[in-house]
């Protein structure tokens, strides 16, 4: 073969792949499931968390939407919100104030007597911002276009996820505490994969 056909076919396989790159990406519908799919499945964070757990409870009156597990013992929350009234509405969650360290017990306790255990609540934002909470980063995953950094906590990571699934980072968050989760606490929030697998393959069964 001469090179000048040699030559030819390799600028033909340059053009191919500078085209796969410009190629639009797919519209999708953006549904919480599928957004907690996209994150799970993206390769860095696949190489930064052990464990990246969905709807995962942190504690008794606190439901994650991605709970993920770094390495170090370290864990970060993802929020989820597709419109800015969602958003805007977290604003006004309110969990129970408690110490960060109760074991499952206490943390019941509080949640079931809160006019003796807890003398009072804290909106989650605020609870975050002082530390009071189990995790260490804490990041909004917005579908872009509903709100603004300047619309969030000073503390807040954000991402972007747009109509194609594309992910993009906007802003790292800042670090609420240092504590590590025990190796109690991550085989606990762990095995919630374990029982929804399970749950999951029943409901195939059937």
């Amino acid at each position: 073969m001469t090179n000048t056909r040699i030559g030819r076919k390799r600028r033909m396989a340059f053009i191919y792949k500078d085209n796969k790159k410009h190629q639009k990406r797919p519209k999708i519908k953006l549904t919480e499931s599928v957004v907690q799919s996209i994150i799970c499945n993206d390769k860095d964070h696949q190489k930064r968390y052990d464990v990246m757990v969905p709807r995962c409870m942190t504690q008794i009156d606190n439901e994650a939407d991605i709970l993920a597990i770094r390495k170090s013992g370290f864990c970060d929350e993802f929020e989820i919100k597709l419109t800015r009234a969602d958003f805007l509405n977290d604003r006004k969650k309110v969990i129970q104030h408690r110490r960060p360290d109760f074991d499952d017990k206490q943390d019941l306790d509080w949640f079931m007597n809160p006019k003796e255990l807890a003398p009072y609540q804290k909106l989650k934002l605020e609870a975050l911002s002082a530390g009071d909470m189990v995790v260490n980063n804490f990041w909004y995953v917005l579908k872009e276009g509903i709100a603004s950094v300047d619309d969030l906590p000073s503390y807040a990571g954000l991402i972007y996820v747009d109509n194609t699934g594309l992910l993009k980072v906007i802003k790292h968050p800042d670090r609420l505490h240092s504590r590590k989760l025990s190796f109690e606490q991550r085989y606990k929030f762990a095995s919630y994969l374990n029982d929804r697998f399970w749950r999951y393959r029943e409901q195939l069964a059937k």
